[in-house]
């Protein structure tokens, strides 16, 4: 891995921040969906899960490329 490709450890920090963030919010997504009662709050709330989902796949995946990139102890 050349100098241009890795990552400042403030860059990782705030993947790892944002990674975090999102996990959180789409515990608290799926709470809400298991106990709301109105339909259109499941509706809305589904809507961000999945939007959010979205992104996490893409942090998740991103965090596969770099363990094979760096070849040393895997990022959690």
């Amino acid at each position: 891995m050349n100098k241009k490709d890795s990552l400042t450890s403030s860059e990782l920090v705030h993947l790892w921040m944002a990674y975090q963030e999102k996990t959180m919010v789409l515990r608290f997504l799926e709470h809400f969906i298991a106990v709301s009662e109105s339909p259109p709050e499941i509706g809305r709330y589904k809507k961000v899960h999945t939007k959010i989902n979205g992104f996490v796949g893409k942090m998740e995946d991103s965090k596969k490329l770099l363990n094979k990139l760096t070849k040393t102890a895997p990022f959690s």
